[in-house]
C-alpha cells in the first residue's frame, strides 16, 4: 500500500486536473444528496469547511444552511495544530486566514464541539471503512475526538478506495457521501 504522503501528492495532482464541467457535476451531485439527508434536515449547528477553489465546493452548503436558519460553524484553526468551530453568520464574518483558506474572525462566537449537530469534512479521498485522508496536519482528526456530531466526508466517486492507509489517531466518519452514493457507516 502507498504511503500516505505518496498517495497524497498523487491525488492532489489527479484534483488539479479534473475538467471543470466535471467537478460542477460532481459538486453538484454531492450537494443535493446531502441537502436531502435526514441527519442535514434535522441538524440545528452545523460544522462546515470553507472550500477552496480544488475541493468540493461548500459555499452551497453554506447558502443552504443560512435559508434554512441553522447554525453555521466554521473551523478556526488554533497553535499546535488545533482547530476550534466559530459561528459564522455570513461570508464577511470571515475575515482572517490560515494556508490561504479564510477562516471567521476574532469576533465569531466559538461554539464547543459537542453542540455540534453535523460535522462536513473535507477529504481527498476516502475508504470504505469511513477513513478519509486529509492534508497531512491532523487538525480534523483531533478535532472530531472532542465532537458528539455525526460526521460527514464529501468525496469524488473516483478517490473513494476499499482500503487506505490507516495509523491509530485517524477518525472515521459516519458518512460518506459522493456524487453517486451516501456511504452510512
Amino acid at each position: 500500500m502507498q504511503t500516505k504522503a505518496r498517495l497524497r501528492r498523487e491525488l492532489l495532482r489527479q484534483r488539479r486536473q479534473m475538467p471543470l464541467a466535471e467537478k460542477q457535476r460532481m459538486e453538484c451531485a454531492i450537494t443535493q444528496k446531502l441537502l436531502h439527508m435526514d441527519r442535514f434536515v434535522e441538524a440545528q449547528t452545523v460544522f462546515v469547511y470553507y472550500s477552496t477553489d480544488e475541493e468540493i465546493s461548500t459555499r452551497d452548503i453554506l447558502t443552504a444552511c443560512w435559508e434554512q436558519g441553522k447554525t453555521v460553524c466554521l473551523p478556526k484553526c488554533l497553535p499546535g495544530h488545533r482547530m476550534a468551530a466559530r459561528e459564522v453568520r455570513a461570508l464577511h464574518d470571515l475575515t482572517e486566514q490560515t494556508y490561504g483558506i479564510p477562516e471567521p474572525g476574532a469576533h465569531c462566537v466559538a461554539i464547543p464541539p459537542e453542540q455540534l449537530d453535523l460535522c462536513i469534512v473535507p477529504a481527498l479521498a476516502c475508504d470504505r471503512a469511513g477513513y478519509r485522508l486529509g492534508y497531512g496536519g491532523g487538525f480534523y482528526d483531533r478535532f472530531l475526538l472532542r465532537t458528539r456530531g455525526t460526521t460527514v466526508a464529501l468525496c469524488a466517486a473516483k478517490r473513494l478506495f476499499d482500503r487506505l492507509p490507516v495509523e491509530e489517531f485517524d477518525i472515521p466518519c459516519q458518512c460518506i457521501i459522493t456524487e453517486n452514493e451516501v456511504w452510512n457507516l
